[in-house]
């Protein structure tokens, strides 16, 4: 940051003797703080790649069965499924996994070859689009994530609240 400082003040002092016009002065202090902004956000790329290269370092993360995807999806606190659950309640609409959509999504992570860090995306394939019309479709109370929505390009099964049906009346 300092050497930031210093280039700054340099570019100042060229423009103000004159060696240097408005525009070019312009484009310099430009580039310098693209250069500045780039600075602060070194420390959090630094730190994200730091995470990156512990969780490569533990391979047992991809070495689980299917029986402990499962149960990584589900049981704790912060489960994945209970995550995206709670985001479907935000439009008051229940979210469920079969048993068996729950199996597929640990075969596909090992398939994949992802393992636990994998879960996540495979989840968001299947539930983005629902997750993007959802906001729109007010009879909707409950969306089922089965077998075939994973296995497949189907999309989740939406169940609609039975509309109240009014008599017809004669007119």
């Amino acid at each position: 940051r300092t050497a930031l400082r210093m280039e700054e003040r340099e570019y100042t002092a060229m423009r103000d003797d004159g060696l240097i016009g408005a525009e070019v002065f312009t484009a310099l202090m430009h580039n310098l703080a693209a250069r500045r902004t780039l600075a602060e956000a070194r420390p959090q790329l630094d730190l994200a790649v730091q995470r990156a290269d512990v969780v490569r370092q533990f391979p047992f993360f991809d070495d689980l069965d299917e029986d402990a995807l499962v149960t990584i999806l589900t049981e704790p606190k912060n489960a994945l499924v209970k995550q995206y659950q709670r985001l479907f309640e935000i439009e008051d609409t229940q979210l469920t996994f079969t048993d068996d959509a729950l199996l597929a999504i640990a075969k596909r992570a090992i398939e994949r070859k992802t393992g636990a860090r994998g879960l996540r995306s495979i989840l968001e394939d299947i539930l983005l689009n629902t997750m993007f019309d959802l906001p729109g479709m007010d009879s909707v109370t409950e969306v089922v994530v089965n077998e075939e929505a994973v296995t497949s390009d189907a999309a989740p099964l939406m169940i609609h609240a039975d509309a109240e049906k009014e008599p017809a009346t004669a007119g």
